[in-house]
């Protein structure tokens, strides 16, 4: 028998009332909160998920904390219009990169440094800068690290080979920033 799911408005409307929630509480309290997007099947995986919960609420209390690499596998080379559709509500962005690899027999995205993967972060970096949008920045270090990428206390690199990579990353993100002018 087949999966019986519920509709996609009937699975998001109780996330909307909390969100919708949540922006007044973060107006009273004078805090912006921001709702990461993500890959998988999770609410919030696809745009227009993102752009349904946010419907309606003020950009100053509740948004997304955008993250093109998420955003890259969901969509492809459509997630410029997830970005178009919830660009008032962004205040934070991610920063990481993937490739697509195979993993028992399923493609699978891959955690891989900055720049060396599929994110198109010049074409990203230029709708940033045609919409204004002057975000802080999130560095996720989601590649294999010796285990600091699962935040491991014992880590099996060197920590010097640990900061110089995250400082790699940092330097390509910038070249990558100054690409997109």
């Amino acid at each position: 028998k087949g999966l019986k799911l519920p509709s996609w408005k009937a699975t998001l409307d109780p996330f909307k009332k909390q969100f919708d929630a949540l922006g007044k509480l973060n107006e009273t309290l004078g805090l912006h909160g921001a709702y990461q997007n993500h890959s998988g099947i999770y609410v919030g995986s696809y745009m227009p998920d993102i752009a349904y919960l946010l419907e309606g609420n003020d950009p100053r209390w509740l948004g997304c904390q955008f993250d093109i690499r998420h955003a890259t596998v969901e969509g492809g080379t459509a997630w410029p219009l997830g970005l178009e559709w919830i660009k008032a509500h962004i205040r934070t962005i991610v920063a990481k990169d993937f490739e697509w690899g195979i993993e028992k027999g399923a493609l699978k995205p891959v955690n891989v440094p900055i720049g060396k993967g599929v994110v198109d972060f010049v074409g990203y970096f230029k709708l940033l800068r045609k919409y204004e949008i002057q975000p802080q920045v999130s560095m996720h270090y989601e590649y294999e690290l010796g285990g600091a990428n699962h935040g491991a206390r014992e880590l099996t690199l060197p920590r010097d080979k640990i900061y110089k990579a995250m400082s790699r990353d940092l330097q390509q993100l910038q070249k990558l920033w100054m690409a997109s002018d």
